[in-house]
């Protein structure tokens, strides 16, 4: 490839960069009197993704006039692109190289209730290497009727009979809200790889009841459903995600070729692999302003669950006001209700006697219950600040 670059007299976009440091250097004929002044002002955006050679190369501009003022913005758990030779260490040590700084913690985040911000947090605090930040959410949601983190946890006696199942619940799931009179576009289906979208897209689209986003050379030609991996999702938002297979297996989240060397071998400033999908997780789980859905297998959780399974069985979902569930333990003056939030999400809460009705029952056990207008709204605020 190289002889054929040199043999044609052409460039591709790595040897810009690499030409470009080396003229910087002096190594070129070219030499360092060949750029015309210097720049005053150098601003970068997504600095987390920057490469050792992109980072040698600012650098020298820098170099240039050692007075000239660098600005850079990113956020390093939101680095993912270690496979193309970024780099989340030349942020988290980013006084290595650029001595005198001074560092601007952006907190506050426009989009995720602190529900979900909370949860992909934790992801998060697996990192080896990190910045320390709490995200604060600017506009939590008042929507009670919200439960921000859905993991569905479904027993399979194989990866196939899972992903049938889970296919078939996300497809349900999404008819409903199209139903409920919500956009398509606003729906976003991820996965860690292709190879977990196929099937579901095209149940979608054989069904003719969900509309799917098509594309034609880059351009938008329907708008849709969105199904995409997790890399290509970063920058997006939607109300609601479905996050798929986020199980153990080769092509699970993380996948288990996750080892390290197949990174290392091309420089060892280079990313741990699984700090990297940590930061992958919470570039999906984030992707979501109203509601994310995680599946899982259940024989199969994949460790970003498990290592936290502590918070999800304390998680305190939002209260509905009405909602349907069972009396599963009575005490004199409360009932224990297992409140149904989905064909696998179950959370048992204690509620008074005196501030519950039931409006029908379904002969099978499963009741519709109101709460008290004054009780509801006093319970669903604690349970937001406890969560």
């Amino acid at each position: 490839y190289e002889d054929y670059l040199r043999e044609k007299n052409k460039i591709d976009f790595e040897d810009m960069i690499n030409k470009a440091v080396r003229i910087l250097d002096g190594v070129d004929n070219d030499g360092p009197n060949s750029i015309v002044g210097a720049y005053e002002h150098i601003m970068v955006d997504e600095f987390q993704d920057i490469s050792f050679q992109r980072l040698q190369l600012l650098k020298n501009i820098h170099k240039l006039d050692p007075g000239s003022r660098l600005f850079c913005v990113g956020d390093d758990w939101q680095a993912i692109y270690g496979f193309a030779g970024s780099s989340s260490k030349y942020m988290i040590r980013f006084g290595d190289h650029f001595r005198q700084h001074e560092r601007v913690d952006l907190v506050q985040n426009y989009r995720n209730p602190s529900d979900i911000l909370e949860f992909c947090s934790l992801t998060i605090d697996g990192c080896k290497e990190r910045l320390n930040k709490k995200l604060i959410p600017v506009d939590d949601a008042e929507d009670t009727s919200q439960t921000p983190v859905m993991v569905h946890s479904i027993s399979a006696g194989d990866e196939w009979e899972f992903k049938r199942e889970q296919n078939k619940i996300v497809f349900n799931r999404i008819k409903d809200l199209l139903k409920q009179g919500l956009k398509s576009s606003q729906i976003l289906v991820l996965s860690r790889f292709n190879h977990g979208l196929a099937d579901l897209r095209q149940m979608c689209e054989d069904s003719q009841e969900i509309p799917v986003q098509l594309t034609k050379n880059g351009k938008i030609v329907r708008n849709g459903v969105k199904f995409m991996t997790v890399h290509k999702s970063k920058g997006l938002e939607a109300d609601y995600v479905f996050l798929l297979n986020v199980s153990e297996g080769l092509y699970g989240f993380p996948p288990n070729f996750v080892g390290g060397m197949e990174f290392r071998v091309i420089h060892e400033d280079l990313p741990d692999p699984e700090d990297e999908e940590r930061r992958l997780f919470f570039v999906a789980v984030t992707r979501a302003r109203r509601e994310c859905n995680i599946f899982v297998q259940r024989e199969r959780k994949s460790k970003f669950l498990t290592e936290n399974e502590w918070y999800l069985s304390h998680y305190c979902p939002r209260l509905k006001r009405t909602f349907q569930g069972r009396i599963v333990d009575e005490r004199e003056k409360a009932y224990e209700i297992e409140v149904i939030l989905s064909k696998y999400t179950n959370h048992k809460i204690w509620v008074p006697k005196s501030v519950i009705y039931t409006l029908s029952d379904d002969g099978n056990g499963v009741k519709t219950f109101m709460l008290k207008e004054w009780w509801f709204k006093r319970e669903a605020e604690k349970k937001r600040k406890e969560c």
